[in-house]
C-alpha cells in the first residue's frame, strides 16, 4: 500500500473529478472557469519523491500544474492538440503533456490508444502517488472510452452487414417474383393456345 498524506489524497480526488468532467464534455470541460481562481483553490501536492522523478516529471510533480495545463487545453480542438503533440519530444514530462492532450472525447481512437502506451511507459519510474493519478485519472478513463468506441464500431459493422443482407434478400425476392410472374405468363399463354386449339377443332367438326 502506498503512503499518501491527506493533501495528496485531496489532490488526487480533485484530479479525478477533473478527468470525469473532461471525459463527459470533451474539450469544453470545467464550464468556463477562470484559470487563476481554479488553480488558487486547487489542493497542492507533490507527486514526485526521488530526484530522478522530479527531473523526469519536472513541473508535473505539482498537482496544480495538471489543472493549469488542462485548463489551457480546454478550448483547443483535436487538430490543434495534435499539432502540439507532434512538436513535443520523448522526455517523460513531454510524454505526459502528449497524454493529457490526448484525453478529450474528440481524440481519434488510434491516438487515444497510443496515449495508453505512453502512460504505461512513464508509469514505470513514477512514484506510488503518481501511479495512482496516472492510472485512475488517465488510463482507466481512456480504457473505458476505447472499449465504448470499439463496441460502437462492432455494432455499426453488424448493422451494415444486416442492412446488406436485407438488401440482398429483397433483391432475391424481387428476382423470384419476376421468375414466378414469367412462369405464370407462360402457363397462361399455353392455356390460351390449348383453348384456341380446342375451339378450332370444334369449329372444324361442325
Amino acid at each position: 500500500m502506498c503512503n499518501m498524506n491527506y493533501r495528496s489524497s485531496k489532490a488526487i480526488k480533485a484530479l479525478l473529478v477533473i478527468s470525469i468532467v473532461w471525459v463527459v464534455s470533451g474539450c469544453e470541460m470545467l464550464t468556463k472557469m477562470t484559470q487563476q481562481s481554479s488553480i488558487k483553490s486547487f489542493p497542492e501536492s507533490s507527486l514526485c519523491v526521488t530526484e530522478t522523478q522530479k527531473d523526469n516529471f519536472d513541473v508535473f510533480c505539482k498537482s496544480s500544474q495538471w489543472l493549469e495545463f488542462i485548463i489551457e487545453a480546454q478550448d483547443l480542438g483535436w487538430p490543434q492538440r495534435m499539432q502540439m503533440i507532434s512538436s513535443l519530444d520523448e522526455e517523460t514530462h513531454s510524454l505526459l503533456k502528449k497524454i493529457l492532450l490526448s484525453q478529450g472525447v474528440d481524440t481519434p481512437y488510434q491516438h487515444r490508444l497510443r496515449a495508453q502506451n505512453w502512460i504505461e511507459n512513464i508509469t514505470i519510474d513514477a512514484s506510488d502517488t503518481m501511479k495512482i493519478v496516472l492510472n485512475e485519472l488517465l488510463y482507466e478513463n481512456s480504457k473505458q472510452l476505447l472499449e465504448f468506441e470499439s463496441a460502437i464500431t462492432i455494432l455499426s459493422r453488424i448493422n451494415s452487414r444486416q442492412e446488406k443482407t436485407i438488401s440482398e434478400l429483397q433483391l432475391l425476392l424481387t428476382e423470384r417474383e419476376q421468375v414466378i410472374q414469367t412462369q405464370q405468363d407462360q402457363v397462361e399463354q399455353l392455356l390460351k393456345i390449348e383453348t384456341d386449339l380446342i375451339e378450332q377443332n370444334r369449329n372444324e367438326e361442325r
